[in-house]
């Protein structure tokens, strides 16, 4: 039976961060309860069953497809086996036989989980070397895939997942992977939702790129997709899907980094770190240790307030240069691969990004440029600073057939364990705003008077309250230890 017009169609969910105790989706370990691999995942068993609560709501047949779009595994500074393990319950959850959830999940990867695409990558071309006639050059490589969900490549990783979870015989489903950009585009070709992780808004994950024009003036910037990843894949990879399990001291350099990144844990720990440095280095023309602690220390606290990735300011939703980065982004290189995949740019079109960890619905129109564009964030399940910061929480972004968009906003950060929201909105922002999110929010109400939300629901909310004051002490008991 082909789905009526406000079914769900697709799900798309971002920053997970499974494997990472930052996340509030991961097991919590108290200090020093080593690296054991978690044997259940109760948050994520909530969040599916929440899930087919919507889902089982729909009127045809047709099963939703999960996009994960980015970050959903956090490889930067979890092993293969917590993550994948964490995962698997996931997978678990959502297709369980008989109650399957999803028909399939499409894969986009994002900064830390960015090998994801590396295996996919590199699986691909050996299946395109081993087809090849040997009487031929070899073909090239393309670090990019087409935005069409018809040309994803399958994950070997996470499809031997899906086979183990199956008893070893069928997978309970299949992973494709699509990257940097998914492109749903209507049957008519007039609409279309652009997905990204949303990682090259920012400057720091094109570092390759800008440094490259600093050092050799007058080389090109990168006009294409596919040019952005070429010159910035390695960097990349290696920095934040690979650099925390390079044995003992990627574990130390995690640290390091997990300091660095937080404003916050960089004023906490600057004394500290000042007098580790001073010990260590001996700068020129000062006189004594103490002087050179008070150097760095102020070096140190001039680069917190300056140094820092969107996930960490606090002036709002987005900063202007991360939503000029996304512009820039979108409207020109993202522009030129739909041209080339559907011959044009739809008119109608919505972009859907997550990456950092603050959800929000806007409109943009960028000067010069005489069309307006609908903007989702995912944000993010992660809790990391803390201060208590309330743009930090997670939404779920939800699309019909006709890809109508709605946003239903999870919770918030905030003191006492933030606050949870479950509401749905539209690109204004808007309670509801569209017939589609109208109908998201009678399913989740219980009904068109919208009073009376369902106790799964309130079991998410309830749990999530518990989990962010919970992770939020174990980081105070780490930093004081």
């Amino acid at each position: 039976m082909p789905a009526p017009g406000h079914d769900i169609r697709y799900v798309c969910l971002s920053d997970l961060h499974l494997g990472e105790q930052e996340s509030v989706l991961t097991p919590l370990k108290p200090p020093g309860a080593g690296n054991g691999v978690p044997t259940a995942a109760p948050m994520l068993e909530r969040l599916a069953t929440c899930l087919r609560h919507l889902v089982e709501q729909n009127e045809g047949d047709q099963l939703p497809t999960l996009i994960v779009a980015g970050d959903g595994l956090g490889l930067a500074f979890g092993s293969y086996q917590e993550t994948l393990t964490l995962f698997g319950f996931l997978m678990e959850s959502l297709f369980k036989p008989g109650a399957e959830l999803c028909d399939s999940i499409v894969y986009i990867p994002g900064n830390h989980d960015h090998h994801i695409w590396e295996l996919a990558r590199e699986a691909g071309y050996a299946r395109q070397v081993g087809d090849s006639d040997k009487q031929r050059a070899l073909p090239p490589s393309s670090h990019v895939t087409s935005p069409l969900l018809s040309a994803g490549l399958p994950s070997d990783l996470l499809n031997s997942l899906a086979t183990r979870i199956g008893g070893g015989e069928k997978p309970v489903t299949s992973v494709e992977v699509i990257y940097p950009n998914l492109a749903l585009v209507r049957e008519s070709s007039d609409r279309c939702v652009l997905i990204h992780h949303g990682h090259y808004a920012e400057d720091v994950y094109r570092f390759f790129s800008i440094a490259r024009r600093a050092l050799f003036p007058g080389r090109p910037e990168p006009a294409t997709v596919e040019e952005i990843e070429n010159e910035n894949y390695a960097w990349v990879d290696f920095v934040w899907s690979l650099l925390g399990r390079s044995g003992a001291a990627g574990r130390d350099f995690e640290a390091l980094f997990l300091t660095l990144r937080n404003p916050d844990h960089v004023r906490a720990r600057a004394s500290e770190l000042a007098a580790r440095m001073a010990k260590a280095l001996d700068l020129p023309l000062l006189p004594s240790e103490r002087l050179e602690r008070m150097v760095i220390k102020k070096s140190l606290d001039w680069y917190a307030g300056r140094f820092v990735t969107e996930r960490f300011v606090r002036d709002g939703p987005y900063s202007k240069s991360t939503m000029k980065g996304l512009q820039k982004y979108v409207f020109g290189p993202s522009f030129r691969q739909l041209e080339e995949a559907i011959g044009h740019v739809p008119e109608d079109l919505t972009v859907v990004f997550g990456h950092t960890h603050k959800p929000f619905e806007s409109i943009v129109s960028p000067k010069g440029v005489e069309r307006k564009v609908k903007v989702f964030n995912t944000g993010g399940w992660t809790i990391d600073s803390r201060r208590p910061f309330e743009q930090i929480g997670a939404a779920i972004v939800f699309m019909n057939d006709a890809l109508d968009v709605a946003s239903l906003r999870i919770y918030n950060d905030g003191p006492g364990g933030g606050t949870v929201l479950l509401d749905v909105h539209d690109a204004q922002g808007q309670p509801g705003g569209s017939a589609f999110g109208a109908t998201l929010e009678e399913r989740l109400r219980g009904g068109v008077d919208r009073t009376n939300r369902a106790a799964v629901w309130d079991d998410l909310g309830a749990s999530l309250h518990r989990r962010i004051k919970r992770r939020r002490e174990l980081d105070r008991l780490q930093t004081d230890a």
